[in-house]
């Protein structure tokens, strides 16, 4: 069988059969330094004093049960403890499942010289899983091996750490620690995911900057990489390119305002691998406050 059929095979799967997995457990994201806190905890309070993030991603659109995902997050940087703290809210859905995910996140920042910065951070939360389908039968009687209603929580907890100097930036992130497989009474099982996350910000004068940055998930299942450069025009103009190893192309636009806020917007296309001459759009939208560090 070939990469293609497998590949199909997988998302047909994930997508529309048991309630033991779906396909997609932690979101892709095109704007992914907007939700960093997320997959890499370690980010908590880093950058700025304050921050505040409502994201939208609405995947693979004109899909029937594409998935769907809404962050929220918050953080601030505490100084006189060298650490930073937030709150994580994701809800995410997928066909008949849904995911909920509240999060409190925390990172201790250790100053190793002038510009050299390390940071340790934990995410503690739990996870709130829901299949509520809609079987459409022939007969009154539905068939049992479908599956029912389902409501399961779990606890959640995930780790990173990253590293700092000057412009550039590398981190290790890891979700789902918690290992939820060998409780017989989930139906619904949570996979670890790994995140690696580095940027470098180039600075072109006294306005403009181009940074490129590099994601790779795994589940070591399948793994994605994702790079994004973006270009910050002046003050107030931001543009962006990206590219996955999933056939993947992306390009955005974002909006400083006020000083403290970002607008953006993107949209991306996913050639395949559904079928092999289909195309597939997806769109994000993020909304951030935030107060630089002094």
């Amino acid at each position: 069988m070939t990469y293609m059929h497998l590949a199909r095979l997988f998302i047909f799967v994930s997508l529309f059969s048991s309630v033991s997995t779906f396909g997609q457990q932690e979101s892709y994201y095109y704007n992914f330094w907007n939700v960093q806190q997320f997959y890499l905890p370690a980010m908590t309070g880093l950058e700025n004093k304050y921050e505040a993030v409502v994201f939208g991603r609405d995947q693979w659109i004109g899909l029937n049960g594409r998935p769907r995902t809404i962050n929220v997050q918050y953080a601030q940087k505490l100084d006189k403890i060298n650490s930073g703290v937030g709150f994580i809210y994701q809800i995410q859905k997928i066909g008949f499942a849904q995911v909920q995910k509240a999060k409190l996140s925390y990172a201790y920042h250790l100053k190793l010289g002038e510009k050299q910065l390390l940071s340790f951070g934990t995410n503690l939360g739990m996870n709130f899983y829901r299949i509520n389908p809609k079987w459409i039968t022939p007969t009154s009687n539905p068939d049992p091996s479908l599956p029912g209603d389902t409501l399961q929580t779990n606890f959640s907890a995930d780790f990173g750490i990253n590293y700092k100097i000057s412009n550039w930036q590398i981190g290790l992130g890891m979700t789902q620690l918690t290992d939820q497989r060998k409780k017989s009474s989930y139906t619904f099982t949570y996979e670890r995911h790994y995140y690696l996350q580095s940027s470098y910000k180039f600075r072109l004068g006294k306005q403009m900057e181009l940074t490129p940055r590099l994601l790779v998930q795994t589940d070591f299942l399948k793994m994605a990489a994702t790079l994004n450069v973006q270009f910050k025009v002046n003050p107030w103009l931001q543009i962006g390119l990206a590219a996955r190893n999933t056939k993947f192309l992306g390009a955005n636009v974002g909006f400083y305002f006020l000083k403290k806020f970002y607008l953006g917007y993107s949209a991306q296309i996913t050639f395949g691998p559904l079928m092999s001459l289909n195309k597939y759009y997806s769109h994000e939208a993020v909304l951030s406050f935030t107060i630089p560090n002094q």
